[in-house]
């Protein structure tokens, strides 16, 4: 590694190790060799290059340290019928889940981008719609601005996919059916 990586104490720089990591991100993608989010295959291999895909089969893509499954299921479900759904789904070892809040958020941010991942990897596109997440309401939780949108008296964090939608943090109950997305926590 080049002297001007290093710190005094022999440690990388994290700035320098930041730019450094940017830069090739930036490269590769503008030479068409990598994906914009990390794929997970089938056999349990994790992957931005697209050569990497060869003779494998794609399961999924990381956002926020959860793999994001590639299928959806058709229609929308309530609490119970989500819960049924994500537990027959295992992958090395580990049970599914719902995306956390937060993950949901970025997928949110980059919905045009993600969508276009999936569509290339063979995946069903996020809907425009409400998503459940795994993320309950904290006790004391308020918001700083009522939004006309909030589904007042619930207590599961919702995200809500069209890019066109400013709602950030609805609630909602067991009954109410939503969309969902099985994930795995890595």
């Amino acid at each position: 590694m080049s002297k001007n990586l290093k710190l005094k104490n022999d440690e990388v720089n994290p700035v320098v190790l930041f730019m450094y990591n940017a830069f090739l991100d930036f490269w590769f993608r503008l030479t068409k060799k990598c994906y914009s989010y990390p794929v997970v295959y089938t056999d349990g291999f994790i992957s931005r290059l697209i050569e990497d895909k060869k003779e494998r089969v794609p399961f999924g893509i990381v956002v926020n340290n959860e793999i994001i499954i590639l299928e959806e299921p058709e229609g929308k479900m309530n609490a119970l019928q989500a819960e049924e759904y994500v537990e027959k789904r295992f992958f090395a070892g580990k049970d599914a889940t719902l995306p956390s809040f937060n993950t949901l958020s970025i997928i949110k941010k980059n919905v045009h981008k993600i969508n276009a991942l999936m569509r290339q990897l063979g995946g069903k596109e996020f809907r425009g719609g409400w998503y459940r997440s795994s993320s309950k309401l904290d006790r004391g939780y308020s918001l700083k601005k009522p939004s006309p949108n909030l589904l007042v008296g619930k207590n599961i964090l919702m995200q809500h996919m069209n890019t066109k939608h400013g709602v950030l943090m609805p609630f909602c109950e067991d009954d109410d059916l939503t969309f969902i997305r099985a994930s795995f926590v890595l």
